[in-house]
């Protein structure tokens, strides 16, 4: 940008060029990961860090194993009305499948070599989220959050199918303490 000024005497300008590159829109991240009770699997995300030219963030984060199936989409919006609260929502669906091992002492019924009946539990799980943080005085921060869960466990057996179904509606409030001499949520207009 030129701008024009009138120039006293004795004084002196100094043209300024400020370069600046933009972060880039568009993020792809992907990698593997462990657990101690549960197998390898593989884990993506994609994201787009300026949704809507609007500075909100839109993921998508994928992990796939042997025996847990993810998906999570999620909607971040920083800075909501120009003031310091920040809201977010996710939507996942997940998919987890264990062979649990029972032992029996009915001899009629089947049982493997070890001698135990062998069940297979399928657990599909959907759950919706919505929070809003937000900073309270120079240290705390705080997070109102509501969230709605499904889960339906499928049990298959020799005997049969059971099926369960469970939906746990619950809110909540977090607080925390941040330690830093600047607040994450800290902008130019903020009052103690």
């Amino acid at each position: 940008r030129e701008e024009t000024s009138k120039q006293e005497s004795g004084s002196v300008l100094t043209p300024i060029t400020i370069e600046l590159e933009e972060h880039a829109r568009y993020r792809v991240t992907y990698g593997v990961r462990a657990e101690s009770t549960r197998e390898a699997g593989v884990v993506a995300d994609v994201s787009d860090l300026n949704f809507l030219g609007r500075g909100q963030t839109l993921g998508l984060r994928l992990i796939y194993a042997t025996l847990e199936r993810n998906a999570r989409l999620y909607w971040s919006i920083p800075r909501v009305r120009q003031t310091n609260k920040n809201l977010e929502f996710f939507l996942e669906t997940r998919r987890e499948e264990q062979l649990t091992v029972t032992s029996t002492t009915e001899p009629d019924e089947e049982m493997d070599e070890n001698g135990a009946d062998e069940d297979s539990v399928v657990a599909d799980t959907q759950e919706a989220w919505a929070q809003l943080t937000f900073p309270w005085g120079k240290s705390s921060i705080h997070r109102l959050y509501t969230v709605y869960k499904r889960s339906v466990t499928e049990t298959t057996t020799d005997s049969g199918v059971r099926e369960k179904t469970v939906v746990s509606p619950y809110s909540g409030w977090q607080v925390s303490f941040d330690t830093g001499e600047r607040s994450f949520f800290e902008t130019s207009t903020d009052r103690a």
